[in-house]
């Protein structure tokens, strides 16, 4: 999910402002997140419908750090706390 909005944005004339970068695994946002600019990340979701959209603001992803929301072994929640 979040490859294919990845490849559209990229696509898109108006995205030259952003910083458009995929991380290959969720240990690398760290580092990515340690910015005073708004971050977006787009990922696919358990427990939400195929294509549902679901916004998640930094207390939410802290609040699902201990609960198992990622395929990827460890989710963006862990990382933020």
């Amino acid at each position: 999910m979040g490859l294919a909005v990845l490849e559209e944005l990229r696509r898109r004339d108006d995205a030259e402002d952003l910083e458009l970068v995929h991380a290959h695994d969720t240990t690398a946002l760290a580092s990515l997140l340690e910015t005073p600019h708004p971050v977006v990340l787009v990922d696919a979701a358990f427990g939400s419908n195929p294509g549902e959209i679901v916004e998640l603001g930094v207390d939410d992803l802290a609040q699902l750090a201990n609960q198992p929301v990622s395929s990827h072994g460890i989710g963006a929640g862990e990382v933020i706390a």
